[in-house]
């Protein structure tokens, strides 16, 4: 993968995590016109899919830190039309190196945050079963997907329960989560029942099931759901 290409999904995961509900993906994958022997694109893959279809491409497009480049390169991809026009912003040399220290914290969490998000999409499927994390135990339940999501990221975390899981990283409110955060649920503020990997534009990934779901009659397992698809949201927590 080219570096420019890293670079522009990393900005596009960056800006594009609003708190809207509503995809952009449906309009930007009839718009999309690249694919094999394609010109290239950073947004999207060698197969003419957008790399993340969870982003708010809208708000990249519309939001004055982005290169006109990369705009147009999003526009290009998605068909979405931009608010206002293309334009390189930060004309003084001041705001210059102030968006550019908050844009390489921003680039540096963000990376952090795709790591995690991107090894946690890897479990898709994986069936649900209560104290389980691994293919030996026949599948995940929420914990343990979340254990080995981290580890597959590079994090050295122990194998705990949803709960523990709250003793470390930043909390963080929920109109500012990013890709990669933990997200947490339960009835009881000290006592979280529930984890999940937060994707981006109000979507989650978690290992739905129960107690009752064993090796030999799993839950449902991994899944991408709506963040509200709960009532009983916690918090969420930066790694």
């Amino acid at each position: 993968m080219s570096l420019f290409k890293k670079i522009g999904e990393t900005l596009s995961n960056l800006l594009g995590s609003a708190d809207t509900k509503t995809s952009t993906t449906p309009n930007a994958q009839q718009n999309n016109k690249y694919g094999p022997n394609k010109p290239y694109n950073p947004f999207v893959d060698k197969n003419g899919n957008l790399i993340n279809p969870y982003i708010n491409y809208q708000k990249v497009l519309d939001d004055d830190n982005v290169t006109k480049r990369a705009k147009q390169y999003i526009q290009e991809a998605t068909g979405i039309q931009p608010t206002k026009p293309f334009d390189d912003v930060a004309t003084s040399a001041g705001q210059r190196i102030k968006n550019a220290n908050s844009y390489n914290e921003k680039v540096a969490s963000v990376s952090k945050g795709l790591s995690i998000s991107d090894a946690a999409q890897k479990y898709i499927g994986t069936p649900y079963v209560w104290g389980g994390s691994s293919k030996a135990h026949g599948g995940m339940d929420c914990s343990g997907f979340v254990y080995n999501a981290l580890k597959d990221a590079g994090y050295d975390v122990g194998r705990t329960n949803a709960q523990g899981y709250r003793s470390r990283g930043t909390v963080v409110s929920k109109s500012d989560m990013q890709p990669g955060d933990l997200i947490f649920f339960g009835k009881n503020n000290n006592d979280a029942s529930h984890i999940g990997i937060y994707l981006g534009n109000g979507k989650m990934i978690h290992s739905a099931g129960g107690q009752r779901n064993t090796k030999s009659n799993p839950g449902k397992g991994v899944s991408i759901v709506n963040v509200d698809h709960r009532s009983d949201f916690l918090e969420a927590r930066r790694y």
